[in-house]
């Protein structure tokens, strides 16, 4: 998985130097492939821009030698078993026309959170037909964050800040959404990050009917009689 901002090219003293702000997102253990927007001449990585490769040739110093390798026509940098020490920014180098150009990369290792995600109601508690409530949705910490959704429908708002994601879905209630169950969905580039959590709405509203009383006996009664009234109505919460 990877992200990408704009390239930005500087030239300086007749040498073009190609700064672009690519970010590769690869879970530990796995094979990363890292592209150079050219075709690239060597490589260079973690810690300070060591050299890598020249050409297909891998550096043989290296303490990862054997878990690098130069893929294909364009010189692609394969790292296989990717380890923490990996991490970090790289650089691929090359020629255009004659002049010297250089693209970096970033090399980040994904993290799942270590908890799920809970949920908060406001206004907290039992609600009435015709609020309008918020739920979010809030889970701390990943590397990249993950990502939130509703399966309820609404304005949706997302408050995600700093190391915290969260995602709220703002609605106005009324008795059919009693007892419905809203869930959020987490997902994140470490497969086995998926969790769903739930939250039950319990709305109140009024009955549709007003109260009916039933006597027993029925009709005219004697003094001294004992006699029961039921009043009953269907509906509400």
């Amino acid at each position: 998985m990877k992200g990408q901002r704009p390239i930005v090219i500087i030239t300086f003293l007749g040498i073009k130097f190609c700064t672009a702000g690519i970010i590769y997102f690869v879970n530990e253990h796995s094979t990363a492939v890292l592209r150079c927007p050219f075709k690239a001449a060597s490589w260079y990585g973690p810690p300070n821009h060591t050299l890598y490769t020249i050409a297909t040739q891998v550096n043989q110093q290296l303490s990862q030698t054997d878990r690098l390798n130069v893929n294909g026509s364009e010189y692609d940098l394969l790292i296989s078993n990717v380890q923490h020490a990996d991490a970090g920014e790289y650089r691929c180098t090359g020629t255009n026309n004659g002049a010297s150009i250089s693209s970096y990369i970033q090399l980040v290792l994904t993290d799942a959170p270590g908890l799920y995600p809970t949920i908060q109601q406001i206004p907290a508690g039992s609600i009435m037909t015709g609020d309008t409530i918020r739920l979010t949705c809030t889970v701390s910490g990943g590397n990249p964050l993950p990502t939130l959704s509703w399966n309820c429908s609404g304005i949706s708002i997302n408050n995600t800040s700093g190391d915290t994601a969260a995602y709220s879905v703002m609605f106005t209630v009324d008795k059919t959404f009693n007892n419905k169950i809203c869930t959020c969905s987490a997902t994140h580039p470490v497969s086995s990050y998926r969790p769903n959590v739930q939250h039950t709405l319990v709305v109140y509203y009024a009955p549709d009917l007003y109260p009916k009383y039933n006597q027993i006996p029925a009709g005219s009664i004697t003094a001294g009689h004992t006699i029961r009234l039921t009043c009953t109505v269907p509906g509400g919460c």
